[in-house]
């Protein structure tokens, strides 16, 4: 299906993670838990004029510090452990860490729902969770004022990269690959190319995983033809 409008996709996005926001209560007494910001970023005015919105939607992620002991130069949506601070709650986490990473204001976010649970290599439960973030600035300047304006804070991210969702929706840029793992395991990872966007790197493992769950979920094989 083809979205002509905003209204058409958040509604049809709702429809989909229906139900799944009933679990968000539960969920948030875990410990090791970390929430990631899934963030779907839009210009306002798309919104504004009813346009289209599939080719104007942007992803932000951020490259991981090659110095870092866990994941070291991946690629990961924004996000962290969960803290005291949080007061329990998941969404508080995605929220305040992508603040703290990239400088994404709560303000812009309207959350969608969480995703699935994820298991990462180091045990951490990983909650995704899906947002959109609005934007007030036109749609043919978005890729510039979000590489602009969400830059890394901390020492744990050494770069921002700003993907359009096209891109990742188009299957010339997915593969499945083979990978041997910290237990010398060989296994499947999900892997997508995204070389025009950071130099001699792959969006892969955990990440690739939630943002290839959600394409799935979302959109059908038909939407680019």
């Amino acid at each position: 299906m083809k979205y002509s409008n905003f209204d058409e996709l958040n509604k049809h996005i709702l429809k989909v993670f229906d139900g799944i926001n009933d679990d968000f209560e539960n969920s948030q007494t875990f410990e090791n838990k970390a929430g990631v910001l899934v963030n779907l970023v839009l210009s306002a005015e798309i919104i504004k004029n009813k346009l289209p919105p599939i080719r104007n939607i942007f992803l932000i992620f951020e490259r991981r510090a090659e110095n870092l002991s866990k994941h070291p130069g991946q690629i990961s949506f924004p996000g962290g452990l969960i803290s005291e601070i949080d007061n329990g709650s998941i969404v508080n986490t995605a929220i305040r860490e992508a603040n703290e990473e990239l400088g994404i204001n709560e303000k812009n976010i309207i959350i969608i729902s969480e995703m699935k649970k994820y298991f990462s290599s180091s045990n951490i439960q990983v909650v995704p969770i899906i947002c959109w973030m609005i934007e007030d600035v036109g749609k043919d300047n978005m890729y510039e004022y979000l590489k602009a304006k969400y830059y890394p804070r901390t020492p744990e991210s050494e770069e921002n990269i700003v993907i359009p969702l096209i891109h990742l929706l188009d299957p010339k840029n997915y593969m499945r690959k083979k990978i041997v793992d910290k237990d010398n395991k060989v296994r499947m990872t999900n892997v997508f190319k995204i070389e025009e966007f950071v130099k001699n790197k792959e969006l892969w493992g955990l990440s690739a995983a939630i943002t290839k769950n959600f394409i799935d979920l979302v959109f059908d094989d038909n939407l680019l033809s």
